[in-house]
């Protein structure tokens, strides 16, 4: 007999409640630069495993402004966080403001990130927009109709996440475009900054064409 979390998969996918990773039936977008922005890091090991979540997602494109070292990239917490996505350690710039950051580069979506709920400090209110619905309104004129025909000049989206301890300055976040706020526990809203950008990355990946996960075959 098949275990009881097995069956209860099986039978979620049967009645749609679960979506089957088997096959994508959306076409990944490929007209798309994304970039993500860590601002005044402080800890080696946290731009090691953001490099690591960027990684994992298929994103490369790593920049780094007024890091607290300057020699970040190539500190051992900061390699050893990295944990085989050294290569986008390598190809990642540090920059003295965000300005610089985009310079050449026409229209740039930019997006702040920030916590709805603060643990400790009090911070500017803001107006904070769940990733996923932000993510499904910025591509919405990407598709001609339902057979998702990909439309539209490229798009260029960065993402920004502050310091660990104070997270990004209000003249960074006026700057952008919008705040998206990651939903966590109204009690408990601690995050650290590499956790923040994985669900970020991921969350970008699946809006834009994720990687297909196979179904097991036995269910």
């Amino acid at each position: 007999m098949k275990p009881f979390h097995t069956r209860l998969m099986a039978l979620l996918m049967s009645s749609g409640t679960v979506r089957s990773f088997h096959a994508s039936s959306v076409r990944p977008l490929t007209n798309i630069n994304t970039k993500f922005v860590l601002i005044e890091t402080k800890h080696p090991g946290n731009v090691g495993a953001a490099a690591r979540a960027l990684k994992t997602m298929g994103f490369k494109n790593l920049a780094l402004v007024r890091p607290n070292d300057d020699r970040v990239l190539g500190r051992k917490k900061c390699t050893d966080g990295a944990s085989g996505a050294v290569d986008v350690l390598d190809h990642a710039k540090i920059y003295y403001c965000v300005e610089d950051l985009f310079k050449g580069e026409g229209n740039v979506i930019l997006c702040a990130t920030g916590m709805p709920v603060d643990m400790s400090l009090d911070r500017p209110k803001q107006r904070y927009v769940a990733p996923r619905r932000y993510f499904e309104e910025i591509l919405a004129d990407k598709f001609k109709d339902d057979s998702s025909t990909e439309v539209g000049k490229p798009i260029n989206i960065a993402f920004l996440f502050g310091n660990e301890r104070v997270g990004m300055h209000p003249d960074d976040m006026d700057k952008c475009h919008v705040t998206l706020g990651i939903p966590t526990n109204p009690k408990f809203g601690s995050l650290n900054v590499a956790s923040a950008v994985q669900i970020i990355a991921y969350d970008w990946r699946e809006a834009i064409g994720g990687f297909n996960l196979e179904s097991s075959d036995d269910l």
